[in-house]
């Protein structure tokens, strides 16, 4: 026999989705029912772990709609309490100052068959793979390779 950690194991959404919606029909339950040879207490236990499931879902949408309380209390806080210090929520998002487009350069680099070549890459930051192979090989640092802005 097959145990029903190993049917759960290999059962799909779409089968999830089917079974669910088979077994909510009562003519549907009582064949599967009848055809397995689930007497009363059969039923019975089947409606016990029925019964625990639903205790663990009603608990666990407790806890996110606790959660989810909390959150908003913590938010409306916050907002209380920089509203006291005078700050406005147009002050905090005029703070928010872009920090504008990223520096560019171009730089000069040997390729593996020698060949000199120019690429662009950021000025900060991890180099491109061609700028970082030439700066190992010939022990060059990105400022020895740079050629002008971008």
């Amino acid at each position: 026999m097959i145990s029903a950690v190993e049917i759960a194991r290999d059962m799909t959404h779409e089968k999830a989705a089917e079974l669910v919606t088979a077994m909510s029909s009562k003519t549907a339950l009582r064949k599967a029912f009848d055809l397995a040879g689930i007497d009363s207490r059969g039923l019975e236990r089947i409606q016990k772990k029925l019964d625990e499931y639903k205790v663990e879902l009603d608990e666990r949408r407790e806890e996110e709609e606790k959660r989810a309380q909390a959150i908003e209390s913590s938010r409306d806080e916050a907002i209380r309490y920089l509203e006291n210090l005078g700050f406005t929520a147009e002050d905090l998002l005029a703070s928010r100052k872009s920090k504008g487009p990223r520096k560019r350069a171009i730089y000069q680099v040997e390729n593996e068959d020698g060949e000199k070549v120019e690429i662009e890459a950021a000025v900060a930051g991890k180099p491109p793979k061609l700028l970082a192979e030439h700066m190992n090989r010939t022990g060059m640092s990105r400022e020895d390779c740079f050629v002008r802005d971008a």
